[in-house]
Order: structure tokens, then sequence, then C-alpha cells
């Protein structure tokens, strides 16, 4: 139910409480004043017996004082019963008006405080925005800030995190160097300054920001920023498994509310797939380094001897296919133990190997050049 239909439902109920109320018979204390004045004549009444029975008053006086009691006890509860009924009556219409008041003024102030509240959040105007601090005028700021504290290594630091903003590497780096010189010590403005020469390097990661990372990490071994771009080299190298390991590192010391997080976890997924896919081709490497077949040729021991510095040419070749070789193994004729082992490595083209082929031919010539 909506707030209005409470509001409505809530000034319906208190109107027709307030007739009901009105138009209720009024009860009054007729019967107790009644009761009253019969109980003080009847006192005034005995007291006349007994001073008629005393012979203090006469018959004639006890009638007629009985007579005026009577009279002015009549008179008195009329007196009472109007009075009674007046009063009732302004003190119920007196309810009566403070209920009508104040019913609608309570059903309107419980509405409002059950309606929602609007929140109007003011946006900075046009004129404001310009009133914002321009990185430029930053810049001239904390120049000025260094020309009386130019050991402010925090305030080096500042000045080239902006100029990183604005793609000046060349004062970034400049900046970031001062503030090195001035505390080595600090791992964030480390991870900031490997970054800043990363970007200058076109992305490539040399020497010294390399150590500038170690020196960081050995500082704040849980430093994100520096475990993400030590991840990021070990990709570039290659090096998958130290990538995962350090993103996921980064990833443990995140708090669960930073934006950073899922970036982190996009970049682990991604990395999973690489792995997979590089597993994949090293078993079917493996596998193709694992085929071999395996040449047996017997050779006169007469022309082994006079020939021993001739070669053994093996050649295999695709029984149903072109009659050029596919892979050719050469050894000296000395050296020849009757056997000859050929892989995929002996395969002349490296779209066309050996494992390939699923009958072979092999031929045997002896050459002396080879």
């Amino acid at each position: 139910m909506s707030l209005y239909l409470w509001f409505i439902f809530m000034i319906v109920i208190s109107f027709c409480w307030a007739v009901w109320f009105i138009y209720r018979p009024i009860k009054d204390n007729k019967i107790d004043l009644n009761n009253s004045n019969a109980e003080l004549g009847r006192r005034k009444q005995e007291e006349l017996k007994q001073d008629l029975s005393n012979n203090i008053i006469d018959m004639p006086e006890f009638e007629q004082a009985n007579i005026e009691i009577t009279q002015t006890l009549a008179q008195e509860l009329v007196i009472l019963e109007e009075t009674s009924i007046v009063k009732n009556k302004n003190i119920y219409f007196i309810t009566i008006g403070f209920i009508l008041l104040f019913l609608p003024l309570i059903s309107i102030g419980v509405y409002q405080l059950m309606s929602p509240v609007d929140v109007i959040v003011s946006t900075p105007n046009e004129d404001q925005k310009t009133q914002l601090k321009s990185p430029e005028k930053a810049i001239s700021e904390i120049k000025l800030h260094l020309l009386d504290n130019p050991e402010d290594y925090l305030a080096w630091a500042s000045l080239a995190s902006i100029y990183v903003e604005l793609n000046n590497f060349d004062d970034a780096l400049h900046s970031y160097e001062k503030s090195y010189q001035l505390n080595s010590t600090n791992p964030v403005i480390l991870s900031e300054y490997a970054s800043a020469i990363f970007f200058t390097n076109n992305q490539q990661f040399d020497q010294k920001s390399l150590d500038l990372l170690k020196q960081a990490l050995k500082i704040d071994p849980n430093l994100t920023f520096a475990l993400y771009q030590i991840g990021l080299y070990a990709v570039s190298n290659g090096d998958f498994d130290l990538a995962k390991i350090s993103w996921e590192k980064a990833l443990i010391s995140m708090p669960n509310s930073s934006s950073d997080r899922q970036f982190i976890e996009e970049l682990l997924l991604q990395l999973d797939e690489l792995i997979s896919e590089k597993q994949y081709k090293q078993s079917k490497q493996n596998e193709q380094n694992s085929f071999s077949v395996i040449v047996r040729v017997s050779i006169p021991e007469n022309i082994k001897s006079e020939r021993s510095e001739d070669y053994l040419m093996i050649y295999l070749k695709s029984a149903n296919g072109r009659p050029a070789p596919i892979a050719i193994k050469k050894i000296k004729l000395g050296e020849f133990s009757g056997e000859v082992t050929l892989t995929n490595r002996d395969s002349i083209m490296s779209i066309e190997k050996l494992s390939k082929l699923v009958k072979t031919i092999a031929v045997a010539r002896i050459s002396e050049s080879g």
C-alpha cells in the first residue's frame, strides 16, 4: 500500500472516531447529586426531630423548618445539576476541538516521516569546474613548494606522477630520479618509477626497471603494483608460471572492495588460457619428437673398412606419395653400427613431418662427399 493510501486511511479513521465521539450520549452525575442532597435533607430532618423531642422547638416551628429545608435543597439541586452539565459540556467540546485539530496534524507528521527523502546532490557547474585545479596549476604549485623545500621527496614523486598523467615521461623520469636520490626506501615510489621507465621504453622492461621492482618487493613483498608489473615482465618473457604466482599474490594482497580485483582476475583467466595452449603445444611437440623410424642396413665389413671415411645416406619417403625424400640421415660409414634411427628432427621440411607418414620406404646409399 502506498504512503498516500495510508495517509487517506488514517484521516478517514480519525474523522469517523471523532464523529462517533461527538454524537455519543452525554453522561452526567445527576444520580450522584440526588443521592448527596437526599442524604443532607435526611440529616437536617433528623436534627429537627431531635430538637422537637427535646422541646427546643414546637410542632409549628418544626413543620415550617422542615418545609424550608426541603425547598432549599430542591433549589440547590437544580443549580448544581445545571452547573455540572454546563461544565461537562465545556470540557467535552474543548476535548473535541483538540482532537479535531491534532489528529490531522499527527497524521500529516507520520506521513512525512514515512515518505522517502529526496536527496539532492549538487554537481559543479561550468564555473565551478573551471575553478578546479588543473594539472598545469598543480605543477606550478609543486614547483613553488620545491623552491623552498628541495629535499621533499614526496613532492618530487607527486610532480612526477602528474607528468606521467600528461604523458611527459622525460620530466617524469627526472622527477622520480630526484625523489629516488632523496629516499630510495619508499616501495610505492620505486614501483611507480619502474612503471614510468616501462612506458618510456615503449612498454619494455630494462634492467633498471627490474632492479627497482625487485627493490620495492624486497621492502614490501605484498606491494600490488610491483607484483602486477613483475607479472607483465614474466609474460613478455614467456614465463607464465612466474606471472601466475605474481598476479595471484597481488590478488590476495588486494582488499575485497578494490576496483582492481576484477582486472587482475581477468588477467589470470587469460593467463590460464595461454598456459593451457602452451601445454597442449608442448605435449604435441613431445609426441612428435618421440616418433622414430629405425632402419637397419647390412654392409659387408670389407666395404666398411675400405670406405670408412665415406658417408652412409639414409632416405625415407612416402610409399604412396611423391618420390622426394621426407627425411634424411647422414653418418660416416666407419661409425655405422648396423642401424640408424630417424625422427621428426630429420625431416627436410617442418610442414611435412616424418610422423605424418603412414607407410615409408627407406633407401640407403654410400657417398664419398655426403
